[in-house]
Order: structure tokens, then sequence, then C-alpha cells
């Protein structure tokens, strides 16, 4: 990629928070979070107040699927009609692989009272139609936001012969998105010559040298992934979507972040600190801030294998629950969503469903799912509950590795059809958005 010129001095300096992936209307082990997510919203509301917030980023899936709730929409609604009183100057959303792209326009009428920018879906042909200007108190141009969503593969991929090679059709796709960040930074180069403010790319994507979660890695090929130095030099900062745990995947540079999903979407993702960003740009200096967003509920992802292991984990969870209200300041601990697998042979699975129920009460369990382990013999029940721990992908990497009498498929296969699967799976999301 070619270097683009430094970013000249800004007249003052600007605060954006880049916060992604809020998968609002999202159900972990088949129960609503509806509350979770309310305070969630207002606890963000809270901070772009406080923290003098100048823009909010979201970058990409604000709901969970591509028809949400009424409830869901609500909470949405009501946090986009607050924001004008946090003083946050202006909100740009983007629509990520889980947004229904019909749905959020619905909201238009409503975001242009709110001063909300929204990017739905964008085509090759067009890549400066997410190009956002900020204005500031006398209309001037004083930043620039190229908000781009999730980018479909019939939307951006390259178009490639009938009889062209395996390589050449396998990153058709990537090979578009690298020519669409390259308009975009040619157009940034432009903006750099009518205004010294800020330049902001967003984008809802994996970047190689993220760290993948349950939840992401379910729906992301091997072959998806584009390298960082799609960005170039042209942009201050990046703020990413998609994947759900905070990082910052190029390296040499922090600007090229991913603020990770605010609420645990896996009980796997609920073991590191979920956070936002505040992103401080005042002429060469880019300062980035995590902020640390709060447990709302405590998860807890037990393992036990013998019965005095379990005996022992209602004091436990106690004392877990206490420790982690006493370092938030709380008076009283919050509700535990518990996940438990046991691999002992003393006790069905409807047994130990019947013990948890039992201690619930004293122990603080608000939802639980539990499961039997290797040690127990398969049964009906069994089988169930250990699927519904399994991805889509992980099911189709198990039937990969299976020979049944046929000789083992070469890495290559592997990888190619790992690729259609992923390619396959992106494509029916594109089909259940009503746009598609």
């Amino acid at each position: 990629m070619p270097a683009y010129p430094t970013p000249l001095c800004t007249t003052a300096r600007m605060r954006f928070l880049h916060t992604s992936d809020w998968h609002l209307g999202n159900r972990l082990m088949e129960h609503s979070r509806h509350e979770e997510f309310e305070a969630f919203l207002n606890w963000l509301l809270g901070v772009m107040q406080s923290r003098r917030v100048d823009v909010l980023l979201v970058s990409g899936d604000i709901f969970d699927n591509t028809t949400p709730s009424d409830s869901t929409q609500a909470l949405y609604c009501d946090f986009l009609s607050k924001a004008d009183t946090t003083g946050c100057r202006h909100i740009i959303l983007t629509a990520g692989n889980h947004d229904g792209c019909t749905q959020l326009e619905k909201a238009r009428p409503l975001l242009t009272r709110h001063h909300v920018s929204l990017s739905t879906r964008l085509s090759r042909e067009e890549p400066q139609a997410c190009r956002i200007p900020i204005p500031d108190d006398s209309g001037a141009e004083c930043a620039t936001v190229y908000a781009v969503p999730f980018l479909r593969i019939p939307d951006v991929a390259l178009p490639v012969a009938a009889d062209a090679a395996r390589e050449e059709r396998d990153t058709a796709y990537i090979r578009g998105i690298a020519q669409f960040y390259a308009a975009l930074a040619q157009d940034a180069c432009k903006t750099r010559q009518k205004h010294c403010g800020p330049i902001i790319a967003m984008g809802h994507l994996a970047v190689q040298g993220a760290t993948l979660t349950g939840s992401t890695r379910s729906c992301i090929g091997t072959l998806d992934t584009v390298g960082a130095s799609v960005f170039g030099d042209a942009f201050d900062y990046v703020a990413l979507g998609h994947i759900h745990r905070p990082c910052c995947p190029a390296t040499g540079t922090d600007r090229i972040r991913y603020s990770g999903s605010p609420l645990p979407m896996g009980m796997d993702e609920a073991g590191y600190p979920h956070e936002v960003l505040l992103i401080d740009i005042d002429g060469q200096d880019v300062r980035i801030t995590p902020i640390p967003v709060p447990r709302f509920v405590n998860f807890e992802s037990c393992t036990c294998s013998t019965p005095d292991e379990l005996h022992a984990l209602p004091a436990q969870l106690k004392a877990r629950a206490l420790e982690h209200a006493q370092q938030d300041g709380l008076e009283e601990a919050r509700p535990i969503w518990l996940h438990l697998s046991y691999s002992g042979t003393d006790m069905s699975l409807h047994a130990l469903n019947s013990f948890l129920e039992a201690i619930a009460a004293e122990t603080g369990i608000d939802h639980f799912r539990a499961r039997l382990t290797e040690h127990h013999p398969t049964s009906p029940a069994g089988e169930s509950s250990s699927l519904t721990q399994l991805t889509p992908e992980d099911i189709f990497l198990r039937r990969l590795a299976e020979v049944d009498g046929n000789p083992p498929r070469s890495e290559e296969e592997r990888r190619h059809l790992s690729k259609l699967f992923s390619h396959v799976l992106s494509e029916l999301s594109a089909l259940s958005s009503p746009q598609s």
C-alpha cells in the first residue's frame, strides 16, 4: 500500500467513543437478556455525558438478528432519543452481518432528528457513499468518518472468469475489500486538502491477527480474513467491529482496534474484561483510553468431576459473587448465570438439574445450564445438551474429520471445503435480510 500524508494539525481536539457488536436481543442459555442490555445502554449514556464525547461510533451488529423483537427495538430507539441530552454531537451506526438492513432503515426518520447517521449496504462501485462529514458549531466540516458496514460477498467480490484458478476465486472477496478501502484512502487524501480534522474509517470484518472467540469463530472462514495493510496510512484511526474480544490486530500501531462486544455473547466470552474505547485526537496525537464495561450479571462457567466438588459449588459461587460486588462497590451481589459441566458417573442429567434448582435461591443463581461430559454414557438428553454447545462450524469440522471408510481429506481440501461452508453461512445470513 502507498504511504499517505501525515495528518495535519486539527484546530481543536475531538473525542470519539468506539463501540461495536451490541447484539441487542441476544439470548444466552435460552433466556432473555433485556434487563442486562437496558443497564448497558443506560451506562453508555452516562459515559457519553461524563466524558463529553463528541462522536459515538458503533461498528456493526447493533442487533443480534435481522428481526429484533418490539421490546428490543424500543431499547434501541429509547437510547437514540436520549443521546442528545448527553451533549454528543453525532452518532454513526453501521450495519453488521447480523443486522437486517431494511429493519435499520425503518428508523431513519428518528435518526435524522437525533443527529444519527446510518450506513447499511455499499458496493464496490460507490465506496465514497459511506463518507460522513462531521460539522462544527459553525457548520464547517471538522472531521470525516468513512462508515463502512459489513461488506457482503455479492457486493464487493471482484469478478472472476469461470475457468479461473482456485486461488483467484478464493481471494476475489478479499481483493474486493482491499480495493474498496484503497478507494477510501485515496478519497481521504483529497479530504486532507479541505480540512485538517480527524479522518476515521470504520469496518465490520475479520482482520488477521485478531483474537477469535466461539461466537465469532463460527462465522469467519480462514480465507475470509484481511490483512491490516488494506487500511494503509490514510486514517487517523480505524474503528473495527465483528470480533468480540478487544484487540489490536495490526503490528506496529494501536490505531487499528477492535473494541469488542460490551457484553459476553457466550460463556467463553465471560472470562475477560469488556470495554469501550475513548479516542482523543488532537493533531497528530491519538490517545486511546479503554473504559471497562461493568458486570451487570455474574457469568460462571464451572466444571466438576466428583460429588464432593459438586457440593462445594454453592459456597464457591457465593464467595465469588460477593468478591465481584465488593470490587465494584455494590452492597448486594449480582445474580448468577451458571454453565456447569459434570463428569461424575453418579448422577443423571435430570438429577443434576434438580440439584441446581434446589441450590438456586440460596446461591443467587438466576439461570443455569447443565451438561454431562465425557465420563457419562451418552443418552438422548445428553446428546441434545452437548449439541447446543456446538457452533455450525464445529459440527462441520467434526464431519470433515470423519473418514467413513474413505481416504482422509488433504489439508488443501479441508481449507477449500471450510471456505465454501463459510461462504454458504454468509450467503444464508444475507438472504435472511429483507433487503437481500
